[in-house]
């Protein structure tokens, strides 16, 4: 299955993304989250949707209140609830898709938290319930190998700027085409991977072996600098899941209008 465009949904209408900043022992200032998720809507609008079709818009949840029912969320925390995961994907408790980012565990880690933000938003518009994959044929034997259609993990460690705002580079559909020729194709927004399936330094990918029983494993590039990944463990264990029902988080809920479930 080559990789392709994925539609926004009924009437291609932008997801409704919830942004939840739940950050306490240093708090994020409102200007400065405000110019971050600016950027990212920039980058969904300007970059990403015209390459895989898909929109968003975000919008920061006041203090105190709850995100809209309907709404996707983005969450922002002090510390990892994970040992070793700057971010990752997960479900609300109504089962709407939930992408979390630790903020001081991204800066101890020497990895901006707005490309953390940026990456797992990134990834949950296009495989929001971590399901999705490409199968890749002529490789690891007649059965091919089937990609998780994770579009940031292959140029994890490339970021570059928007209005100031570090975000994530991140891989077009062509990447998942094992097929398609080199020449005259773009393989990933920065333009710095040369072939489908290649992955920069520091990236990788999670695949698994049609003809074998091994499952879900990662397929690594040489690491530019030693960092942690972003929530692999959990995706690898979601994949191996699926279709099961999704494993669900729960996240903070603010004290203030706090509804009975």
């Amino acid at each position: 299955m080559a990789g392709r465009k994925r539609k926004a949904g009924q009437g291609d209408a932008p997801i409704r993304v919830a942004v939840v900043n739940n950050t306490e022992n240093e708090p994020i200032p409102r200007e400065r989250l405000a110019k971050v998720l600016a950027a990212l809507e920039k980058q969904v609008e300007r970059d990403f949707a015209p390459v895989w079709g898909v929109s968003a818009e975000l919008s920061l949840v006041p203090e105190g209140e709850l995100p809209p029912d309907d709404a996707w969320w983005l969450t922002l925390h002090d510390n990892s609830d994970r040992a070793g995961d700057l971010g990752y994907h997960d479900v609300t408790r109504a089962g709407l898709p939930l992408g979390k980012a630790f903020v001081a565990t991204a800066e101890e880690d020497d990895m901006p938290w707005s490309v953390v933000l940026s990456h797992e938003l990134l990834e949950m518009l296009i495989d929001p319930y971590i399901n999705l994959a490409a199968v890749i044929k002529g490789e690891a034997g007649p059965d091919g190998l089937l990609y998780g259609y994770e579009v940031c993990d292959p140029v994890r460690s490339d970021v570059y700027h928007i209005d100031g705002v570090a975000v994530s580079n991140f891989v077009y559909p062509a990447w998942f085409e094992g097929e398609r020729p080199q020449r005259g194709s773009r393989f990933d927004h920065l333009e710095r991977v040369a072939a489908p399936l290649r992955l920069r330094p520091g990236g990788y990918a999670i695949v698994n072996d049609l003809a074998g029983k091994r499952g879900w494993k990662t397929k690594s590039a040489g690491a530019r600098k030693r960092r942690r990944r972003l929530r692999l463990s959990s995706r690898l264990h979601r994949r191996a899941a699926a279709p099961a029902k999704p494993v669900r988080s729960k996240p903070k809920r603010p004290q203030a209008k706090r509804r009975a479930r």
